[in-house]
Order: structure tokens, then C-alpha cells, then sequence
């Protein structure tokens, strides 16, 4: 992978359920670009939505997000959500 910071893996279940949400995600380049911004506003939200009941730094919830799942970044935290997730 070129970013694992950037990028996020997907599969066909995973296109499938987030073209059922947006349809301008698709197998396309472009699809994938559009399903990149989504992940990026989900995990903005998330970030903010804790940030909101915390009232801690964004760069300390993203720290103590890596600190709990070993490290890993938030495109791979995120890419084992959708993989756990890709059959709801």
C-alpha cells in the first residue's frame, strides 16, 4: 500500500454496502475517491462526536484510539469496522 495512514482497503462487500448508502460509490477510480470522503467524514464525526463528551484534544483521542488498538492507524481501524461490519 502507498499510505496506510490515507488509504482504506475495501472489498466487493464493502463496495456493496456503501453504494447502497451513496451511489457514487462504485468499482470506479472515482467510486473509490468517494468512498475515501466518506470514511473521512465518518471518522471525523466519531472524532468529534467523542471530543464533544470527552472534551479531550482530537490528537489525544486519536492517540488513545492507536494506544487501544495496538497502534494501528485509523484507515485500518477503520478498514477492520468495515470488514466486521460489510454484511450489516
Amino acid at each position: 500500500m502507498l499510505s496506510p495512514e490515507i488509504f482504506v482497503m475495501w472489498d466487493n462487500a464493502i463496495v456493496q454496502k456503501y453504494h447502497k448508502r451513496n451511489h457514487h460509490i462504485d468499482y470506479s477510480p472515482e467510486g473509490y475517491l468517494e468512498f475515501l470522503k466518506e470514511m473521512q467524514k465518518e471518522i471525523i464525526e466519531a472524532l468529534y462526536e467523542h471530543k464533544t463528551e470527552t472534551d479531550k484534544e482530537l490528537d489525544e483521542i486519536e492517540r488513545e484510539l492507536r494506544q487501544r488498538f495496538m497502534n494501528k492507524t485509523l484507515a485500518k481501524i477503520i478498514d477492520e469496522y468495515n470488514w466486521i461490519t460489510k454484511s450489516r
